[in-house]
Order: structure tokens, then C-alpha cells, then sequence
């Protein structure tokens, strides 16, 4: 229990990061993702989905929510890697969201762990 709530904070702090970095429309934000293609407002969807991944984690009375976000995440970071790679920029411009994918999956393996009890 301690495992998924160290993990699901680490995630979460970093997560709120993200999403004020991303509706702040923080001009490095807004260059990272024409670089990759998406348009500027692109940012607005990801923090405000990224907001709601987290109430989506965090809430206990409806399973398939929290199942949801945590795809959610998922598809969010495997995407990120995905695009990074197609631009041609190197591994280590992806390492944050690759970083972030697996604290996501700890979240989620840790997180089966303690709803099982």
C-alpha cells in the first residue's frame, strides 16, 4: 500500500507539473509540440486530460475509471515516445515520457496490488 502511494504521488506531483506547464501555453510547451507536428492548442487537451487522468487515479468508487486513465496515460506517453521517434530526434528526447510510462505502470501494477486486498 505505501508502494502505490509513493509511486502514484511521485507520478502525481510530476503530472501537475505537466499540465500547469501545459495550460500556462509555457512558450518551451508550445515549441516542443510544433516540432512534433501538433498544433499549438494540442497543450490545452493535454493538460486538462492529464487533470482528469489524475482525479481519474486517485478516485475509489468507480473501477472502470481508474482503469481508464491509467490507458489513458499509457496511450498519452507511448505516443509521446512514438511522435519523438518519427521526428527524428533521439532517444533521450523521449526519455522523459518513456521516465513517466514506467511510473505510470508501477502505479498501475501497485495500485491491482492493493484493490485485490
Amino acid at each position: 500500500k505505501i508502494a502505490f502511494y509513493v509511486i502514484t504521488g511521485i507520478f502525481t506531483f510530476f503530472s501537475l507539473i505537466g499540465a500547469g506547464y501545459e495550460l500556462s501555453m509555457h512558450p518551451d510547451g508550445v515549441k516542443l509540440l510544433t516540432h512534433l507536428g501538433y498544433p499549438d492548442y494540442f497543450n490545452y487537451i493535454l493538460g486538462v486530460g492529464r487533470l482528469l487522468g489524475i482525479v481519474g487515479i486517485w478516485q475509489t468508487k468507480v473501477p472502470f475509471l481508474r482503469e481508464w486513465a491509467y490507458a489513458a496515460f499509457v496511450i498519452d506517453f507511448v505516443a509521446a515516445i512514438a511522435s519523438h521517434l518519427f521526428v527524428g530526434d533521439p532517444f533521450s528526447a523521449a526519455f522523459p515520457a518513456f521516465m513517466n510510462l514506467v511510473i505510470v505502470l508501477a502505479s498501475y501494477v501497485t495500485m491491482r496490488k492493493v484493490s485485490k486486498k
